[in-house]
């Protein structure tokens, strides 16, 4: 199915519109519900909220569409100018014998030539067929591969006995074998069809090599590279008529046919590549090959360079308010904790996202488009334009990715002062027995970072259960001084919601208080 220009611009901006709508429905959607069932919480893995949180604010800017639809079209653009040049390649016709100034071979049958205007009229069509024939004789059943000839008039191709085959062929209907095959037959009958057997020395005809390696008679195989064709006593030549085709091809086909053309005028290689695997042609002692391979031009590659520079000038141009967008974000979750790897990590890993979900409207118009190569060149373009443009964008906003902030908070702590030291083991079994019904945290991990006679420190992680990874962090550092020790509980707040001073306040008081319940009674019991 082909479409046209103007169709293809209006699928492509409803896929854009389509995804795009989709994408801000989603960001919307965005919030948590103020009650939730007092369970287990969910863990939620931060760097999937940090994407999320990108994600959501990086869809809804106005520079990401431009430059997602300036990508689009230059790569529509660049893939509608870009050429395409036939695989060839050159050879000595030295070594050749002079059969055509035309070749012309394809994998399959073909009924002829009349779609090639200008066929020279000195030509001749060789039909190797691999479905052999068998003849009775002498209670026995012999095995022939027939090759089958059309010969226009006035051949003049004086190699091989070709010539002299052509005229054997045009006294009617004609069966040639060569005279070192024991038959003893003098007609034979193929699907009702009369035939004159003939007897010639066929060895010339089967020795002619039209190029490297290919023979006008069938090939059976290679070893070493050597190919393997058949003997003149293998074959047996038949004039070519409609019937003598149905007869050889009844169920399929396996074929390969060869034209010989001599005296040729001008010749459209581009359209006999349509229809053949193979064309060569002859001229000035030289035989050019030509196969239906595309390779692209050397326009298709400027093309492609002048699509990477526009991409590069153009993300420049309109990603600053992206950029400062993402620098306002990177801020905000600076403050929370997150790392600068993590922060420029998940920038890469949303822009890559993004891209390649708007990379699916392209790939689907340039499937229906029916230009042919037009996949390949714009899915080229629409890569190479995109990762530059992910590099600027992350380029440009590196700056407010190393962006370093103070905590949200600064750490509430309380002080505790005893004669005894705690028990590290004690107090673990408690936190977890209390926690384990706690309806607002749970205890996440637990970690004994130093315990010796005058030193104790460990930490302590709760995760909130009423939010989405709002975690609270406590230390405790216990030092014995002048036999008294002093604990010191300290509590940070990590979150990626949006709390407010009074809320983490709130949240921070209530987890320390929490753990001094469970501190105090460990250490009075």
């Amino acid at each position: 199915m082909t479409l046209t220009l103007d169709i293809i611009i209006i699928i492509l901006f409803a896929s854009i519109l389509i995804l795009w709508g989709i994408s801000l429905y989603l960001a919307s959607r965005k919030g948590v519900s103020e009650e939730e069932e007092l369970v287990v919480p969910r863990l939620v893995s931060p760097a999937y909220k940090i994407i999320k949180i990108m994600f959501y604010n990086i869809i809804r800017s106005i520079e990401l569409a431009l430059i997602i639809i300036s990508l689009l079209l230059t790569s529509f653009s660049t893939a509608y100018t870009s050429t395409y040049l036939y695989s060839s390649s050159e050879i000595e016709a030295s070594s050749i014998p002079y059969t055509y100034d035309i070749l012309m071979i394809s994998n399959n049958y073909e009924q002829g030539a009349e779609y090639v205007k200008g066929i020279p009229v000195e030509s001749i069509k060789i039909v190797q067929i691999y479905n052999g024939l068998f003849i009775e004789h002498d209670n026995k059943s012999i095995y022939l591969l027939p090759l089958v000839i059309n010969c226009s008039s006035h051949v003049k191709i004086y190699v091989g006995d070709i010539d002299k085959i052509c005229k054997l062929l045009s006294q009617g209907n004609t069966a040639i074998i060569d005279n070192k095959k024991a038959i003893g037959l003098n007609t034979i009958f193929i699907d009702g069809q009369r035939f004159f057997v003939v007897k010639e020395d066929l060895s010339n005809f089967v020795g002619v090599e039209i190029l490297p390696s290919i023979y006008l008679v069938h090939s059976l195989g290679a070893i070493g590279g050597t190919p393997l064709v058949a003997t003149p006593t293998d074959i047996i030549v038949l004039p070519e008529n409609e019937k003598v085709i149905e007869a050889l091809c009844s169920t399929d086909c396996n074929a390969k046919t060869i034209f010989l053309a001599r005296n040729s005028s001008y010749v459209d290689v581009a359209k006999l590549l349509k229809h053949f695997d193979l064309v060569a042609i002859r001229t000035n002692g030289k035989i050019h090959i030509y196969s239906p391979n595309l390779v692209p031009s050397s326009r298709t590659f400027i093309g492609l360079a002048l699509s990477a520079l526009f991409s590069l000038v153009f993300s420049i141009t309109v990603s600053g308010g992206l950029a400062e967008r993402i620098k306002l974000i990177s801020q905000r979750l600076a403050l929370s904790g997150v790392t600068y790897g993590m922060l420029s990590s998940s920038l890469a890993i949303v822009m890559v996202a993004i891209l390649l979900v708007f990379y699916i409207p392209l790939l689907i118009v340039a499937s229906l488009s029916g230009v042919e190569n037009i996949f390949g060149v714009a899915s080229a373009s629409y890569l190479l334009s995109a990762a530059i443009s992910i590099m600027v964008i992350v380029y440009r906003a590196s700056a407010g990715l190393k962006v370093r902030g103070s905590k949200v908070l600064s750490k509430p702590s309380i002080v505790l002062n005893h004669t005894i030291k705690i028990d590290v083991n004690t107090f673990r079994n408690e936190l977890e027995k209390d926690f384990s019904l706690d309806d607002f945290f749970a205890l996440s991990e637990f970690e004994v970072l130093e315990d010796t006679n005058n030193m104790v420190e460990m930490r302590i992680e709760l995760i909130y259960k009423k939010g989405l990874s709002s975690i609270v962090s406590i230390e405790i550092y216990g030092e014995k001084i002048n036999g008294i020790w002093n604990y010191n509980l300290l509590a940070d707040v990590w979150s990626l919601e949006e709390l407010s001073g009074r809320e983490q306040e709130k949240l921070v008081l209530m987890a320390l208080s929490k753990i001094q319940g469970v501190f105090t009674k460990c250490i009075t019991e």
